[in-house]
């Protein structure tokens, strides 16, 4: 058995949330969470007006920087962020 969570929580920052996850071991290298990372952002910029859409992730978990880097989001610093359309700030 394994589960898919998804969670984005609305900061303090206009118009930005945070991205976490998490998916059973089980299901690693399916590309499932890379599917359903890019349809939920997909959804929420547009849902909740946002700007820009961020996750902190541990250094060396480099499964998932590539997970995101899949699904349109770029190494900025310590955190892993993705705009509307490709735009970086």
């Amino acid at each position: 058995m394994g589960t898919t969570v998804m969670n984005l929580e609305l900061r303090n920052c206009p118009r930005t949330a945070e991205l976490g996850y998490w998916l059973g071991e089980p299901f690693w290298g399916r590309g499932i969470m890379t599917g359903a990372v890019r349809a939920f952002t997909a959804w929420a910029f547009p849902h909740f007006d946002l700007v820009r859409i961020y996750a902190e992730l541990f250094a060396n978990n480099a499964a998932s920087i590539r997970l995101l880097e899949k699904a349109s989001f770029t190494l900025r610093g310590d955190e892993v962020v993705i705009f509307p359309s490709g735009t970086k700030l």
